[in-house]
């Protein structure tokens, strides 16, 4: 009778213990996870308090990356990508991930992930995001 009685305070103990433990260990794979990489066709930037996220030409993966400049909730930097497949222009890709083009601009900003930017120069992109805005 006495254990039924005390189970939802063990159990609510028990969950935060685990959250508590899962805190340390999330930070800790986030740490070792490259600043910059490539997931399915989208270039993830990683920073301490958030991501920006960003696609790559239609079948150009990463060939590398330039020098970064990285805070904790700002990034700015380049990558050199190889030559892209398909019929598909890079433009298209980043509108269609929400990204425009001002008139005359050379630069894409983000809509979605505001005070973030793209701009494809050859086969290069330097991008910037600062979380702040």
């Amino acid at each position: 009778m006495k254990i039924k009685r005390h189970l939802p305070v063990a159990m609510v103990a028990g969950m935060f213990v685990i959250i508590i433990a899962a805190i340390p260990l999330h930070s800790y794979w986030r740490s070792r996870q490259p600043a910059v990489s490539e997931s399915r066709g989208m270039v993830v930037c990683r920073m301490k308090y958030c991501d920006f996220r960003f696609p790559l030409p239609p079948g150009a993966p990463i060939a590398s990356v330039g020098p970064l400049t990285i805070g904790p909730d700002t990034i700015t930097g380049s990558i050199v990508h190889s030559s892209a497949t398909g019929t598909v222009t890079y433009d298209a890709v980043l509108r269609q991930h929400g990204f425009s083009f001002k008139p005359g601009a050379a630069m894409a900003t983000s809509s979605e992930q505001p005070g973030g930017w793209v701009q494809p120069v050859g086969d290069q992109i330097h991008f910037s995001y600062f979380g702040d805005l």
